[in-house]
């Protein structure tokens, strides 16, 4: 007995002891294994969509992390776009947030668009949001568009945050047109509490209208009341125009006043 614990604290320089019932003991320092139950684990590819790469705020990955609970950690919000074969529909994009830990995510919320006539296909300009509407929470916006195919586009504004114990949806301004404008972000305390967006204003018999021209654009504001967005009609332009929302509203400022 002693001749084999001899043998074995040579093999094992002082990487071993014996202990006082003869038995060897290991004093070399152990890795920490940590085993993950991939039954918990939740796939972040979805069959027969990619991610979106678009937007400042998201990476190669096709993806953005926020802490949308305030918990200290990290979400993944990824948003998934079909590629459709030529002459058919997209489906509808698909949002998914997973918990962020890289070796297993796991899914917590899952936004899936109507399956409409015109469903809501394309992704722009995704942003994220700290403190959106003043009251601590954090929103990942998507701009959610369909198209009509030479009949104009509508876009629904998603903005995606956890409020009430829970992941959820909320469903922003909604605009549609050939030239539709949005979105100009306009609250004080939070500036999700005002959004503003606007449409084509033609005549009532349609006389001055022009698909991809300038034109006149009555102005709508997106009041947040702690539940949802009230939709205010406000101005109408003067003059005729096709640029960006906020530059309409420098050189119109008086847009943005309700009716």
């Amino acid at each position: 007995m002693i001749l084999v614990v001899l043998i074995l604290i040579i093999i094992g320089g002082i990487g071993y002891y014996t202990n006082k019932n003869g038995g060897i003991k290991s004093t070399t320092p152990q890795k920490q294994v940590r085993f993950t139950d991939t039954k918990t684990c939740t796939s972040m590819e979805t069959p027969g969509y990619n991610y979106v790469f678009s937007g400042p705020s998201y990476n190669l990955n096709g993806e953005t992390k926020i802490d949308l609970d305030n918990d200290g950690q990290e979400e993944i919000v990824r948003v998934y776009k079909q590629e459709s074969s030529s002459g058919e529909r997209s489906k509808p994009i698909i949002v998914k947030i997973f918990s962020a830990t890289e070796d297993c995510p796991k899914e917590v919320f899952s936004h899936y668009g109507q399956p409409t006539e015109y469903p809501n296909e394309f992704v722009e300009n995704p942003q994220v949001f700290q403190n959106f509407w003043g009251d601590g929470s954090n929103v990942v916006s998507v701009e959610a568009i369909s198209t009509a195919y030479g009949s104009g586009s509508s876009m629904q504004l998603l903005l995606f945050t956890y409020r009430g114990g829970n992941y959820s949806v909320i469903e922003g301004p909604q605009v549609q047109g050939h030239n539709w404008q949005c979105c100009m972000f306009y609250g004080d305390n939070g500036i999700g509490q005002k959004i503003i967006a606007a449409e084509n204003r033609w005549a009532d018999d349609y006389s001055d209208y022009c698909a991809g021209c300038d034109s006149r654009f009555q102005f709508f504001i997106y009041t947040w009341n702690s539940k949802e967005y009230i939709k205010t009609e406000a101005g109408v332009t003067e003059k005729k125009y096709s640029g960006d929302i906020e530059e309409i509203v420098q050189k119109e400022p008086s847009v943005v006043n309700p009716r």
